[in-house]
Parts: structure tokens; C-alpha cells; sequence
């Protein structure tokens, strides 16, 4: 018979001159722990791994900055947001600018979102529900842009909230944009009230009971009261707020509705208050709504 295998106690080790057990030393403890190959349930990160995810962060930092705002941004101003110094703000964006996703102006320095972003948002626009829409709308909404000279959104539906798909900020130096991205619950800002008029009874309970609904809410606390108010709007065939999202801004939504008459999204035009008045919405609203009813015959109505 074989002699018995012989295997390794965590609680004791073996001394190779006596073979008597003796305790366990920290030196053992280290020893097995760099023996052990790293699995999936080791959840502590490893320095360089901390690292990695550090610089990761501050490179988005950096292109979230930059795509903020509507000018090329200056490595001084982006230093300042992001917290971090010259030297090291400046090795963050050459590494971008080399894989295309920032440009660097050579006359004045300054830096933009590059290619490659434009290369991912077409892609997102695609892989994105409705997203094929907003790109087969895009001609239209430049010229109801250059029609109107204001700012031109694209929001579909995203659970409870609406979400900013697609935009094209107005050319004038004074100008309202919320930003690609922006998200807010249903029912606030003329696109999510122009949304939520042409959705099921139950969605707007729904969103009635959200925290954020009742604390900016236009329409009404209750549901009777943002019902009607809502009917109101669906009798219209849009939806006008002002300074519901941005303070001194004012702002037209059309529904974009299905063939069952449910709405996927909203076409929005914003303004400063004081230049896009109602009046200016009115003399707009028959253009806003032939583009309205392109894209809802894309999605087999009408």
C-alpha cells in the first residue's frame, strides 16, 4: 500500500529537520498568499489596478469638460475643472488627442471633441432604440434650426424620464441648450409634458408618484389635476414651458407618437425667454410639425 499523501496545514508547517509541526509565521502567511493565483472572488484591486481605473476616470473627466461646453476649451480651464495640474491635465490630452478623441487647435492651443467621439455618437445613435430616427431627422431639424435660428432637440423615452437623443444648439451667441444626454422625469419641461400626454393612464400615476415630479412639476401634485392638464396639451398637439429645466429659457415640444397613437419621444425647440416668445412659437409650430409627422411616419403612422 502506498504511504499516505501528505498536505499542506494552514494552521501549522513542517519543519524539514524535525518534521515536528511548529506555528505558523507571518512570513508563511505572505508566502502562501503570493503562491495563490489571483480568482474572480478576490475583490481587492491590486495598486496598479487602482491605477488604471484612476487614469481612466480623469480622461473622462477631461472629455466630459470639454464636451460641456460649446467652444473649444483651453488646457488652463480644463486644468481648473478637473482638479488636476498643468503637467499632468496636458499628458491626459495628448494621449487623447493621439487616438482621435480630442482636437488640439494649432493656432490658439485649444481643444475640441474629436473624431472619434463623433465616430461613437453615430454608433450610439444606431445600437440606440429610436436612435435611427433621430439620424433620419437630422436634415430636417437643421433646417427647422435655420428657420426658427433656435435650438432644435430630439428626446425619446427612457423608463419614467426623457432623455436628450439628439440636439442642434442654435448659431446665435445667446442660446439655450440642455445637452445630449440630459435626462428628467417625465412630465417636466415642455418635451416630457408633450410625452406624457400621449401615454397610458397608468405611466402617469407612475410618474406623478416620483419624488422629482413632485417637486418641479408644472401640471399639478395629483393625478386628477395633471390628467386633465395633460388633455389639455393632447387637444393642442404640443407642449410650452418656461424656465422648467433652464432658468430663462422657454421652449415648444411636439409628440412623436407610434401607429397606436403612443409616444416614443418629443421634437423640441428652446430660446432664451425674451427672443423665443410664444408668439415666435406660434408663427414656427406648422414647420416643428411637418417634421414631427416625418418622423412618425417612420414608425407607421399617419
Amino acid at each position: 500500500m502506498a504511504p499516505p499523501r501528505r498536505t499542506f496545514d494552514h494552521s501549522v508547517a513542517s519543519d524539514t529537520h524535525t518534521n515536528s509541526p511548529r506555528p505558523v509565521t507571518p512570513q508563511d502567511v505572505v508566502r502562501d498568499r503570493r503562491s495563490r493565483p489571483r480568482t474572480a472572488d478576490d475583490s481587492r484591486p491590486h495598486i496598479s489596478d487602482e491605477r488604471g481605473w484612476q487614469s481612466i476616470g480623469r480622461a473622462l473627466r477631461v472629455l466630459e469638460i470639454i464636451g460641456s461646453h460649446q467652444q473649444p476649451v483651453s488646457l488652463t480651464h480644463i486644468s481648473t475643472e478637473v482638479q488636476l495640474t498643468i503637467s499632468t491635465t496636458h499628458r491626459i490630452l495628448r494621449g487623447l488627442e493621439t487616438r482621435g478623441f480630442v482636437h488640439r487647435d494649432q493656432l490658439t492651443g485649444d481643444y475640441s471633441v474629436g473624431p472619434s467621439i463623433l465616430r461613437l455618437a453615430h454608433s450610439a445613435l444606431q445600437q440606440t432604440a429610436d436612435g435611427d430616427l433621430a439620424l433620419l431627422a437630422f436634415p430636417r431639424m437643421q433646417r427647422l434650426r435655420e428657420l426658427t435660428k433656435e435650438t432644435v432637440g430630439f428626446h425619446v423615452v427612457s423608463g419614467l424620464r426623457r432623455m436628450c437623443l439628439a440636439e442642434l444648439p442654435s448659431h446665435q451667441p445667446i442660446r439655450v441648450a440642455e445637452g445630449v444626454g440630459a435626462n428628467h422625469v417625465l412630465g417636466i419641461g415642455a418635451p416630457g409634458k408633450a410625452i406624457l400626454a400621449h401615454l397610458h393612464g397608468e405611466v402617469v400615476e407612475r410618474v406623478v408618484a416620483q419624488d422629482e415630479f413632485q417637486t418641479r412639476s408644472k401640471l399639478g401634485k395629483t393625478v386628477p389635476v395633471v390628467t386633465k392638464a395633460l388633455a389639455a396639451i393632447a387637444r393642442d398637439g404640443f407642449a410650452i414651458s418656461y424656465g422648467e429645466v433652464v432658468p430663462g429659457a422657454s421652449g415648444i415640444a411636439l409628440p412623436i407618437r407610434d401607429a397606436r397613437g403612443i409616444a416614443r419621444g418629443a421634437l423640441n425647440i428652446t430660446g432664451p425667454e425674451s427672443r423665443w416668445t410664444r408668439t415666435e412659437m406660434m408663427r414656427h409650430v406648422d414647420a416643428a410639425q411637418e417634421v414631427a409627422e416625418f418622423i412618425e411616419k417612420r414608425l407607421g403612422r399617419g
